[in-house]
């Protein structure tokens, strides 16, 4: 769902595997997925299933990142 527009958003999500994320405090194992299409951009979860860190590129090319503290 766009939450700027309130359409359906048309994207594709692809697991690229494990990796160990560091947070402030600690390392977490998690699960890359990239989302492509209408949204670009990649996802981690742990094992519950819980959200670790966002990674996209801003619209002057630059790298966004949001980690879990």
């Amino acid at each position: 769902m766009n939450t700027q527009t309130g359409t359906q958003a048309r994207v594709r999500v692809s697991d690229l595997g494990r990796e160990t994320i560091r947070t402030a405090n600690t390392s977490i194992d998690a699960t890359r997925y990239r989302v492509t299409g209408d949204v670009a951009m990649d996802q981690w979860f742990d094992d519950a299933s819980r959200w670790v860190k966002t990674s996209f590129t801003a619209s002057d090319g630059s790298t966004i990142e949001y980690v879990l503290q």
